[in-house]
């Protein structure tokens, strides 16, 4: 619960705008602080999930040391990083939040263009993450009995 509560804070105090001011840094350090270990940890599954899928490990890990520390915030680029090797594709540039434009710094190699089932092999990626984290966490979880 204190978790959500954090990460809620964050999103909704957090952006740059003058209405918050110093209340959003706080949001963010927090935010930040409680995401430090879960985005290094979901960083090193990632790569586990490419092989399942049959994408490149290697390129996932490349990106990932290359890129990773590229991203504004200490631990989105980890994971963002992490999945735009495998994909061949190059997250980040210009975004748009709140209509106003932003440039971020890039996240991966234009192997190719970005298209509609990059997205869904992402989402993929994704849950079989997920999966092989639920997987190492209970083996861990249940090594601690026996």
């Amino acid at each position: 619960m204190l978790y959500k509560a954090v990460n809620t804070h964050d999103s909704t105090f957090s952006y740059k705008n003058g209405h918050y001011g110093e209340f959003g840094w706080v949001s963010t350090r927090m935010d930040d602080v409680a995401n430090y270990i879960p985005a290094r940890l979901a960083a090193m599954i990632i790569p586990g999930g490419t092989a399942i899928l049959q994408l490149s490990l290697l390129n996932s890990h490349r990106i990932l040391l290359r890129d990773g520390e590229k991203h504004v915030g200490p631990n989105s680029g980890l994971t963002e990083a992490a999945l735009a090797g495998p994909l061949a594709v190059q997250l980040g540039e210009l975004n748009n939040y709140f209509g106003q434009p932003s440039m971020r710094p890039t996240l991966g190699d234009s192997v190719k263009e970005l298209r509609k089932k990059d997205v869904v092999r992402a989402n993929t990626l994704m849950l079989i993450t997920l999966i092989l984290a639920t997987i190492i966490f209970l083996a861990v979880r249940f090594s601690l009995y026996w």
